[in-house]
């Protein structure tokens, strides 16, 4: 982490990763425009620009699944800790092809008129008293506008100059644009779509994320209420030797907060009781 702000620096793993998340995505992209072509033909073709507007738009709600169970998983299992470890690479590339889908709307539903796009696009329907009519455009602006504020600052230049915890408030902005999507994606499909898939498919990734959340978040909040009790200085965490090199353990205080205690350096375990704290070498016993 640094306070000064430096391009990315992309390692083997990052560049390895991103390499085959862009080639899934088109892959995708690809795989949904033919099936979609297949699909949808004589009275029911549609025009490329709308395929291309709908395969966007699944891609970025199938990514923004993905990284909302990314978390509650990766608690499950160390399997997914490549994943998290590089989970802002994946919010960036959801957040580009929100804004891929965003722009194509535009260009296709608002650009051949006198007016702004975005506005000839929104007030395309004004009735906000009806399901039928609401203007969902809006909805999906506004999570595209938090989407892009977490992804502007994903850097760890605003890591650090913001402050962890502000960071991270930020962040969880978006379960907020969750709902949003959801709702923008619900309100879409009453007013332009037939088939049942995609209203389906749209409930059952809100009851996996729903469930992997509750579920993870019980067994956490149990963990905390078992924590372990603090004399005035130390806290016997065990051996020296049950700590892998580099590695970390989650420990629970009586009083509910967590500290992170890593083997560094010497072989000496590090307590860091938050990020906003010194930290302390426990001596070797």
């Amino acid at each position: 982490m640094t306070q000064t702000y430096t391009w990315v620096q992309w390692n083997p793993h990052k560049k390895h990763y991103d390499l085959i998340l862009g080639l899934l995505c088109a892959s995708y992209i690809a795989i949904f425009l033919g099936v979609s072509s297949a699909v949808h033909t004589g009275d029911h073709q549609l025009s490329p620009m709308v395929l291309l507007i709908r395969a966007f738009s699944t891609l970025a709600l199938f990514l923004l699944h993905i990284i909302l169970c990314i978390g509650p998983l990766s608690r499950m299992t160390n399997l997914l800790a490549p994943l998290l470890y590089n989970r802002r690479h994946l919010g960036v590339t959801m957040f580009l092809a929100a804004f891929t889908h965003a722009a194509l709307v535009l260009l296709y539903y608002g650009s051949f008129g006198n007016r702004s796009p975005i506005l000839a696009t929104v007030d395309a329907y004004q009735s906000f008293g009806s399901i039928s009519g609401f203007p969902f455009e809006i909805l999906g602006l506004a999570a595209l506008l938090i989407l892009f504020t977490m992804a502007a600052t994903s850097h760890d230049f605003w890591l650090a100059f913001l402050t962890p915890r502000m960071w991270k408030s930020l962040h969880m902005m978006v379960y907020v644009a969750y709902v949003l999507v959801l709702l923008h994606v619900f309100f879409g499909i009453l007013q332009s779509e037939r088939s049942p898939i995609y209203g389906t498919l749209l409930i059952l990734g809100a009851a996996i994320v729903t469930t992997l959340h509750l579920t993870t978040g019980m067994y956490e909040r149990k963990r905390d209420t078992e924590g372990l009790q603090a004399d005035t200085q130390w806290i016997d965490i065990g051996q020296v030797d049950d700590f892998k090199q580099a590695c970390g353990r989650v420990i629970v205080l009586e009083s509910q907060e967590r500290v992170a205690v890593f083997r560094h350096g010497d072989g000496q375990p590090i307590w860091m009781i938050n990020p906003h704290h010194s930290l302390k070498t426990l001596p070797k016993r």
